[in-house]
């Protein structure tokens, strides 16, 4: 109830900031776990992203911002979850999977943290470990956006790719590389970015 009420004034906010351009929706399956993975240069992209996807959104946000309490009961309300970035979170990626097989849709970005460029070849393979783990498609997301005040924002939504064929697969450095590199490449082609 609370995120559809923040979703609704969210989205008469950033209307009113913003042209927001959406397209590509109907890649979205309505029902299902999935992985959204999308390039991620400002603060407000995981907004843009809610307010153009018609599923509920889970995200995996930093630990430091489960310290004050009042954001902590906020964001885990709005279906935010805490790792810890400096060690390998075992908790969280329980969580991760347990969500994505229950159904969820889970948002991650795939350069961890903002970044003004994508760069290829740097670039966390989360989307890529969670999604043959939980044997779930991830739908690459492009945003195209100068987050200016009356500017347009693109969300440009591809097509889900398929991670069946690697069912059952040992999780290998190679193999997560190999998923994580075309994923790039889809979110870059999304951007219309070279």
């Amino acid at each position: 109830m609370v995120y559809a009420i923040a979703k609704i004034l969210g989205g008469i906010a950033f209307r009113l900031k913003f042209r927001i351009k959406v397209i590509g929706r109907e890649h979205i399956p309505k029902t299902g776990g999935i992985i959204l993975c999308a390039n991620h240069a400002s603060a407000i992209d995981p907004i843009l992203i809610a307010l153009a996807v018609n599923r509920k959104l889970r995200f995996i946000a930093k630990r430091e911002l489960f310290r004050n309490k009042a954001l902590a009961a906020l964001i885990s309300v709005l279906g935010a979850f805490p790792v810890d970035r400096e060690t390998a979170d075992i908790t969280a990626y329980k969580t991760a999977i347990n969500l994505l097989q229950n159904g969820e849709a889970l948002l991650l970005f795939s350069q961890g943290t903002r970044q003004k460029t994508i760069d290829i070849s740097n670039n966390k393979s989360g989307a890529a470990f969670f999604g043959i783990k939980a044997r779930v498609p991830i739908i690459p997301i492009g945003i195209t956006a100068t987050y200016k005040t009356f500017s347009t924002v693109r969300v440009h939504i591809g097509r889900p790719i398929s991670l069946d064929k690697y069912s059952g697969a040992k999780l290998k450095t190679e193999l997560l590389n190999e998923v994580t590199e075309e994923t790039m490449r889809q979110i870059i082609r999304l951007t219309g970015e070279k």
